[in-house]
């Protein structure tokens, strides 16, 4: 430009990718944090399901004990675990969902071209946080099925 105009005020030259990519990082940056928060929370509700879904199996060892003794097979034990924590899933998801709407009700105000009833995002949020419950569940729920009766009932 130099060449062409030396009278020409210059300032700052710079390519379009670093203007692009100078634009774009702020939005970036928030997003990348958002999926690390929400990873955390992801982590944070699996360990919280499997965490209660052990102290369940431990608690009801006995139980398991005597079921299996009795002729329960292993599919029966982990379906009647692992549908024990889909109804604590269930009850959270619901109670979750129900509270993040009126929530974003009452902060609808506050907020500048977001939808606060988005109804794909509260399906997605309802499957993934169901999926992270049940898939918590399976390692409980098939200890459980390895339970050996004799010792339960010794216990």
């Amino acid at each position: 430009m130099m060449q062409i105009d030396p009278a020409l005020p210059i300032a700052k030259i710079t390519t379009i990718e670093d203007r692009v990519s100078a634009s774009v990082a702020q939005p970036r940056f928030n997003m990348t944090l958002l999926a690390g928060l929400a990873l955390c929370a992801a982590l944070l509700a699996a360990v919280g399901v499997y965490g209660v879904v052990t102290y369940a199996v431990t608690r009801r060892t006995t139980e398991i004990g005597i079921r299996m003794a009795l002729g329960a097979d292993a599919g029966g034990t982990f379906q009647m675990v692992v549908l024990g924590a889909a109804k604590v899933v269930m009850v959270g998801v619901v109670l979750g969902l129900t509270g993040a709407a009126l929530l974003g009700k009452s902060m609808e105000s506050l907020l500048f071209g977001v939808a606060t009833l988005d109804a794909t995002t509260f399906i997605v949020a309802g499957l993934t946080t169901i999926a992270i419950g049940l898939l918590a569940a399976m390692l409980p729920a098939l200890r459980a099925t390895r339970i050996d009766p004799v010792a339960a009932l010794r216990d």
